[in-house]
């Protein structure tokens, strides 16, 4: 929005980079606020919400958000799978939409590499015939085509689902996994 010549924003504001939330930082905030509800919330619950969202802060921000909204007093494990299973089911209109916004092939990718939880080398043999994909040559015209339309990106050296509800459902569509 801010470096593309083409958006309206370009240029308009200094880009910054914001790094995630240290865990111990995150987790000491997260039992705070819920603590001062008179709520409570054990670090399995905690470490469970950073790993189905990958610490990324809108992610954990919402599912908190959810649970803290829950009219429960202590945050279990069942609430919590519930939580994941509402966020799940109430994008599903959004997500299944892109199976028909895609071609199949680049489809079938993105639900590979969540199913992954993110791929260090896509285009290898294993990864192609774990997934039923075509080609190696296939998939990495699909790899450039789903990061140029920023539904993958690299984190690390791993090639992942950019937004991770999506990731999570696709992740469940496949497996029927709820985090």
């Amino acid at each position: 929005m801010f470096s593309a010549a083409g958006r309206p924003f370009y240029q308009s504001a200094e880009l910054m980079y914001l790094d995630k939330i240290p865990a111990p930082d995150y987790r000491k905030f997260i039992v705070e606020k819920f603590v001062s509800a008179g709520k409570k919330i054990d670090d399995e619950a905690i470490s469970r919400i950073f790993n189905w969202t990958r610490l990324h802060t809108f992610y954990v921000q919402d599912i908190c958000n959810l649970l803290f909204e829950a009219d429960r007093k202590v945050i279990d494990q069942d609430l919590i799978s519930q939580v994941f299973h509402r966020v799940l089911t109430s994008n599903e209109p959004l997500f299944a939409n892109y199976r028909n916004l895609i071609p199949g092939h680049q489809y079938r990718l993105l639900q590979a590499i969540a199913v992954e939880d993110g791929i260090v080398q896509p285009t290898s043999g294993a990864f192609i015939k774990n997934h039923m994909l075509t080609s190696a040559s296939s998939v990495a015209a699909s790899l450039k085509s789903l990061s140029e339309k920023e539904m993958i990106v690299q984190s690390g050296n791993k090639w992942i689902v950019y937004d991770v509800f999506f990731s999570r459902w696709l992740e469940y569509q496949y497996g029927n996994k709820s985090g």
